[in-house]
């Protein structure tokens, strides 16, 4: 990296103003200085080859943001927490933003979210993206300390008004329960993590989903919690075997799981039990992984949208910092059912 690269070098080696290599760089100027996508293009990679970094200690003195993002994600998340990672950062870069990226610990309150938001802060992070679901807006936002600049996301219970992307998973939901019900299924297993100390919101809120859909299909619902290991979100082995003996003496014939590893783990418990994909047991994830198609047979799944999802936070949080009222503070996501072998 090349040492005492000034603002005023990259914009001379853009054949910029300097005000334009701040707006791309800095993110100053929001509301009044407008940069041409050809020339923010040719700032980034001027930024890029001479290996200018920003001076964040001076921004916050003179009490500017810059283009660092801090993104929260969660050290227990799920694949598909990562995947919104991988966008962001993809997205991010395009857009002239980079990323400080921290993850939250295990058995954390809203007061640690707060202090570790702050942290990232303090570094020169201009806003905060709240990338994994766990997190209670809600109850987050009521804390003074909050960050004034921050999106979120999650199902609607987690998220309510708070801004950052609604993720409509119950949709989702109610489509497995009719492509089941179109299929001859009657009894569906929905799976849900028994975290023993408290009640997990998302399991309440598939729950809750699938018996409204279930009542107009006409099929029967089971209860499947899973008791996970610490540290852990797929369930092992062992756990998956009791799960599915239960489950195939209670006369299931479909299964949602509340996520593709989840599902690929009873897939492969009940094939060792001498049981046909879908024919004796129809099977559904959630995410949409990569490895929910490569494996046999390829399985059915709701897919989260982790690019759209990771998008629109990214517009949601930069509207903010550009004080553009025009852009909603929130935005609803959709998932879509993705049909392959396993159901």
């Amino acid at each position: 990296m090349a040492i005492g690269v000034r603002l005023a070098d990259v914009a001379n080696h853009a054949g910029v103003s300097r005000v334009a290599a701040g707006r791309v760089l800095l993110g100053s100027g929001a509301g009044h200085v407008r940069v041409s996508e050809a020339a923010a293009k040719r700032i980034q990679e001027a930024a890029r080859e001479l290996g200018y970094q920003p001076n964040r200690s001076a921004q916050r003195l003179n009490g500017k943001g810059g283009n660092l993002l801090g993104v929260i994600v969660n050290t227990n998340a799920p694949e598909i927490e990562l995947c919104r990672l991988v966008e962001l950062e993809r997205l991010a870069w395009k857009r002239g933003y980079q990323l400080a990226i921290s993850a939250l610990p295990p058995q954390c309150n809203a007061n640690d979210v707060v202090r570790l938001a702050a942290s990232l802060s303090s570094q020169g992070a201009a806003g905060i993206v709240f990338l994994t679901g766990g997190v209670n807006a809600s109850a987050l936002n009521k804390i003074e300390q909050a960050p004034a600049h921050a999106v979120y996301c999650g199902i609607p219970p987690v998220i309510g008004s708070a801004p950052g992307v609604v993720m409509d998973l119950a949709y989702g939901y109610r489509q497995a329960v009719r492509r089941f019900a179109a299929t001859g299924r009657k009894r569906i297993g929905v799976m849900g993590i028994d975290w023993v100390t408290f009640n997990d919101v998302y399991t309440d809120y598939r729950l809750e989903s699938v018996r409204d859909e279930a009542n107009l299909q006409g099929v029967t619902i089971i209860h499947a919690p899973v008791a996970v290991e610490a540290g852990r979100t797929t369930p092992s082995r062992e756990t998956a075997e009791s799960l599915v003996d239960g489950l195939l003496a209670d006369g299931v014939d479909a299964i949602l799981a509340y996520s593709d590893m989840t599902a690929l783990r009873m897939i492969q418990v009940l094939q060792q039990r001498g049981k046909r994909i879908p024919g004796d047991m129809a099977v559904c994830g959630l995410n949409n992984l990569e490895v929910a198609e490569l494996l046999f047979p390829p399985l059915t799944t709701i897919d989260e949208r982790a690019g759209d999802v990771a998008d629109a936070m990214l517009d949601l949080i930069v509207a903010q910092l550009q004080g553009d009222e025009t852009e909603p503070a929130q935005r609803v996501i959709q998932p879509a059912l993705i049909i392959r072998e396993s159901a």
